[in-house]
């Protein structure tokens, strides 16, 4: 069903061809402009927050349209088909990082796959010299997810895009091909996206048979549901000890160069204060000893004390090959993984620490816990996620939710 039909949109903002387009005036000059951003709630919100610093400046007089827009239309359509694609894509991603609509991070790590990807296979060609069997050619020749294969593809889509709607050329050269078809997905690849889930008694086992400094690391991650990013970032001041919840509010992200930094939560959605049971809240009490009286990140490198409890001074701490680090990051969780379930006699076999959270969500869905609560403990912005990635869980979920009401009813009919 068309969108338009369905949600009423900013003002303003309108849609063509599946992509967003702004509609303003500027000196008296009405302008209608693809933001080369499809059609999404998210992407909509993003061009209307442009729009409006765009009117703001404009009232303030101090708008420059070729920040925004830096040709005209007749500009454009010769800079659109006679500047190589490697230009417009490298100046696409400048733009969209300087006007907000990519953060830092998104930004670099598009900027990644320009130099490692785009670059070589399409950087030379301009935009009425790519054809789709220059696409399915480099598609065949890949070894990357699909995933990733539309994320490089991506840098050039809003382009031709824009293009094709603006009738500069008459086609796009990859909007029908399905990456799937070509890819040579190997077993790397594919075993990435198993959701393979630990049962309760496996987690059990992987916590009895940590290190004491280990145990809350995983009890907290495994009954909360967190992202990696955001178990890594918890600070004691998060813990709300009387109201038995933790406020989830920052994450660790990579730069491009693989180093680690803070950074707000995935969306708005993901800053939550959510309830957990006691005895998430008991692995925090017996994690105290180790770190809180240290800063305030919860889960820190491996401590090695060289004197008793009582004697013990800062110069005594050492850390076990983590080096200084104040925090746990992704290298060292990748570390501790793999020896956690070995220890404890579980299979590695098809998992990641993401398991950590499938498990979470698998659990609770098999258990017949309401799906939406479940979305927003996690930090989902939908019902969608849980459904594209647990639907067995969630039958199961029903299943037993029904054989609970049936049991209830059955219990009460019997007392009367």
């Amino acid at each position: 069903m068309d969108r338009r039909k369905t949600t009423k949109l900013p003002k303003g903002i309108k849609l063509h061809g599946g992509m967003i387009r702004i509609d303003f005036t500027y000196n008296k000059r009405r302008y209608r402009k693809s933001v080369g951003l499809p059609d999404t709630k998210d992407n909509i919100a993003l061009a209307n927050a442009m729009l409006l610093q765009m009117r703001a400046q404009n009232t303030m007089g101090t708008l420059n349209i070729t920040d925004y827009f830096p040709s005209s239309a007749s500009d454009e359509e010769n800079s659109l088909t006679t500047t190589r694609l490697g230009v417009l894509v490298a100046n696409e991603c400048e733009r969209k990082h300087k006007i907000g609509i990519w953060g830092d991070s998104t930004y670099e790590h598009r900027m990644v796959a320009f130099v490692k990807h785009f670059e070589p296979a399409f950087g030379m060609l301009t935009m009425p010299e790519l054809t789709p069997t220059h696409v399915r050619l480099w598609l065949k020749e890949q070894t990357f997810s699909s995933d990733y294969a539309c994320q490089v593809l991506s840098l050039m889509r809003g382009l031709f895009d824009s293009a094709v709607g603006d009738g500069f050329i008459k086609r796009h050269p990859f909007s029908h091909i399905k990456t799937r078809e070509y890819l040579k997905t190997t077993p790397t690849h594919q075993r990435k996206k198993l959701i393979n889930p630990l049962t309760f008694e496996e987690i059990q086992m992987v916590i009895d048979n940590a290190p004491e400094q280990e145990k809350a690391f995983w009890g907290v991650g495994f009954f909360t549901g967190m992202r990696l990013q955001e178990l890594l970032c918890l600070r004691w001041e998060d813990v709300d000890w009387d109201m038995e919840t933790i406020h989830i509010q920052r994450a660790s992200k990579r730069h491009a160069n693989g180093e680690e930094y803070i950074a707000e939560t995935k969306n708005d959605e993901s800053d939550r204060i959510i309830e957990v049971d006691a005895e998430v809240m008991l692995h925090l009490r017996n994690h105290r000893q180790f770190t809180q009286l240290e800063g305030t990140f919860i889960f820190k490198p491996t401590i090695i004390y060289n004197r008793p409890k009582e004697i013990r001074r800062p110069e005594d701490i050492k850390r076990k090959f983590f080096g200084d680090r104040d925090r746990y990051g992704f290298t060292q969780v990748k570390e501790m993984w793999p020896k956690a379930l070995n220890r404890a006699g579980v299979s590695l076999t098809n998992r990641s620490p993401k398991q950590i959270r499938h498990t979470y969500a698998s659990l609770m869905l098999s258990e017949g816990m309401n799906p939406m609560q479940i979305a927003n403990t996690m930090g989902h912005t939908s019902l969608s996620m849980l459904e594209k990635h647990y639907a067995k869980a969630i039958m199961r979920g029903k299943h037993k939710r029904r054989h609970l009401d049936i049991s209830t009813m059955l219990k009460e009919s019997l007392s009367n």
